[in-house]
């Protein structure tokens, strides 16, 4: 993770998944959650416009 941190600042991310309190400096939505990719798989499950029609 540690090799992520310094391209944040370079990111047009809006939302952030990780683990408890790994990050500290990101100016979007950080979602803090034990297993990150469960969380990440079930948003895009979510935002799957082709799941819609």
């Amino acid at each position: 993770m540690k090799k992520y941190i310094s391209l944040l600042n370079n990111t047009k991310s809006k939302v952030l998944i990780t683990k408890k309190n790994l990050i500290d400096s990101f100016d979007g939505v950080i979602i803090y959650s034990e297993n990150p990719y469960l969380i990440f798989s079930k948003l895009s499950q979510l935002f799957n416009l082709s799941a819609l029609n």
